[in-house]
């Protein structure tokens, strides 16, 4: 596995004959209910307090996070560039 920089991935793209047009950073939507089970039985081994909770209405609610750590990017092959 492979973590890139905006920097780092423009240079490895530019490198192979494109051009960088967009770098966005989406946000990740989750619901309370998966990070309750995340942290509470996954995490934490505790699933019989999950079990107790998770039935809230409270965590039908969604929660959008942006870590920047997901990456979205548009590039377009230069003219002329072949595969090197």
């Amino acid at each position: 596995m492979h973590y890139f920089s905006v920097a780092t991935i423009s240079r490895l793209l530019e490198r192979h004959g494109f051009d960088v047009m967009y770098v966005g950073h989406p946000g990740n939507s989750r619901g309370l209910r998966f990070i309750l089970y995340f942290i509470l039985a996954l995490q934490m081994k505790r699933p019989e307090i999950y079990a107790k909770l998770k039935s809230w209405r409270l965590f039908d609610l969604r929660l959008t996070l942006n870590l920047f750590d997901i990456m979205y990017i548009i590039a377009r092959r230069r003219p002329g560039e072949g595969d090197r």
